[in-house]
């Protein structure tokens, strides 16, 4: 059993880790924009900077294109299905296929950017959700193609959702940004909903996989829990709990609510990082952090100059129309 994460491992758990937050936070937009905008308005400062952010994201994950992916890409066929279906596990198909994931949410991030209409607005969510679902097959599943599950892909893209919002309310308070009493009530049921929703999708799958009688599913899961390798994902699940309790009560303050968001990005990235180590590789680690403090860095300073330029248009807008 390996020891220690490669660069590769660790580059890779980085970039998936952005792509979900700026992913997370287009589909937020987009979201928000079909019910009218009125319950995530006060994120919009910082949802649609980071979702701006996509193509920064493939131009980090460009290394791993080069070299490195192929190094923990299972080619073995899927079992029990159509040897067809396995094909779509080949690397060079997983390459050509994130190509155009990264392509077409840039291009819905940019026309976000450039309208306003509901129209535009329900077409990007039908194009993103059912993308991001297929990128979580080929970023997450090619390491152990055995089976598969279409409610794998929907638990993935859904995930992304309330670790891009959480990372919003941490940034917002940051800010010292005012958020009415109204909004602040729908933002935090938004952020609850989200976080029961991920949980009971999660667990769905896990429990289907056991109670199913479905053999390769179960594997699956019981090659990340060996050893010490359940420890992360039950942090992961008390974190997510913990966040939901503090989340759930009736006279909740500011704090409780930016303590849940930090504990929601705290299990994000655990389970993350479970998803993508089976057995033979090495659990997160030094290096893993180092990366993410390092492809984060670069992320979130882009993210801070766009959230100030954003900012700024809008007032300059505000006192155009006055």
């Amino acid at each position: 059993m390996a020891t220690s994460a490669s660069l590769p491992e660790a580059w890779f758990f980085a970039v998936l880790i952005l792509a979900g937050l700026s992913v997370g936070s287009l589909g937020l937009s987009l979201l928000g924009r079909l019910l009218g905008r009125n319950w995530v308005t006060p994120m919009d400062d910082e949802l649609r900077p980071a979702a701006l952010l996509i193509p920064l994201v493939a131009v980090l994950a460009l290394p791993l294109a080069f070299g490195g992916f192929h190094s923990w890409v299972d080619a073995r066929p899927l079992s029990g299905v159509s040897p067809r279906l396995g094909e779509w596990f080949e690397e060079d198909l997983i390459l050509l296929r994130s190509l155009g994931y990264f392509m077409l949410w840039s291009a819905i991030a940019w026309i976000m950017g450039q309208t306003e209409r509901h129209r535009w607005s329900a077409l990007g969510l039908m194009l993103l959700g059912p993308t991001v679902g297929l990128a979580g097959f080929d970023w997450v599943l090619a390491r152990e193609p055995f089976w598969w599950s279409t409610l794998f892909g929907f638990a993935f893209a859904v995930s992304q959702l309330p670790a891009a919002l959480a990372l919003a309310f941490l940034a917002n308070a940051l800010q010292r940004e005012r958020v009415g009493r109204l909004h602040d009530r729908s933002l935090t049921s938004a952020l609850l909903t989200l976080a029961l929703v991920t949980l009971w999708l999660w667990f769905t799958q896990y429990l289907t996989a056991f109670t199913g009688n479905l053999p390769a599913e179960a594997a699956w899961y019981e090659a990340r829990m060996e050893g010490t390798r359940w420890i992360p994902l039950g942090v992961a699940a008390a974190t997510l709990g913990g966040a939901i309790l503090l989340l759930v009560q009736r006279h909740r303050g500011r704090w409780a609510v930016l303590g849940a968001s930090a504990l929601i990005l705290v299990q994000h990235l655990l389970h993350i990082g479970w998803l993508l180590r089976p057995a033979g590789t090495p659990e997160l680690g030094l290096l893993d952090l180092l990366a993410l403090i390092l492809l984060g860095g670069a992320w979130g300073l882009a993210w801070l100059l766009l959230m100030r330029r954003h900012d700024a248009r809008a007032q300059s807008g505000r006192s155009g129309s006055s």
